[in-house]
């Protein structure tokens, strides 16, 4: 079992988990921006229980709750039974250990009867993309996110009103956990 971390902000270690989540997540600034930029979502994760935090490794995620669609940009729909994780950091205090630690994140889902998990993931994000393929994921759609760019005046500060938004590619990527095949790509 993972170590799912559900904490009301009243907690003593409410406010300690939740600034350890966001170090985690400033390590890697282009990757997370719009996540540092919406920490309230963070919170409500951490109080929803939607938060795993084991040796250095962050797993945001939820389960659908109803069929949506996984992104405005593609025809990729989850169903109920399926889990979407938003993040996955680490600070590489462990080595081996995001393997190790999204084993237990899937072992988990499949004992509460999900049936497969989506992520995405940059284009950009070479190192990602190859984990993923390697640990079993595959490559369902592509994904299209719009990434606010400040402009950079004449002195080297940043204009708060210029900006423009730049199309970033990505893929969603699907781990099919109700096939027993599956169990082939990881450890449980």
């Amino acid at each position: 079992m993972p170590n799912i971390i559900k904490l009301h902000k009243e907690h003593t270690e409410f406010e300690t988990t939740f600034k350890e989540i966001v170090s985690t997540l400033r390590i890697y600034p282009e990757v997370f921006a719009s996540s540092l930029n919406k920490l309230g979502i963070i919170q409500d994760r951490l109080i929803n229980g939607e938060v795993v935090l084991e040796d250095g490794v962050l797993i945001t995620f939820n389960k659908s709750k109803n069929k949506h669609k996984i992104s405005t940009t593609a025809d990729v729909y989850a169903k109920p039974t399926d889990y979407h994780i938003h993040q996955i950091a680490t600070n590489h205090s462990v080595k081996g250990a995001t393997k190790k630690v999204l084993d237990k994140f899937v072992k988990f889902c499949k004992t509460q009867g999900g049936s497969n998990i989506y992520l995405t993931v940059r284009q950009e994000n070479e190192r990602a993309c190859k984990f993923y393929n390697e640990y079993g994921f595959k490559m369902v759609a592509e994904n299209y996110w719009k990434s606010k760019v400040e402009y950079c005046t004449g002195n080297g500060d940043f204009d708060n009103d210029a900006y423009y938004y730049k199309k970033i590619k990505g893929y969603i990527y699907k781990l099919q956990l109700e096939n027993n095949k599956a169990s082939q790509f990881y450890n449980i």
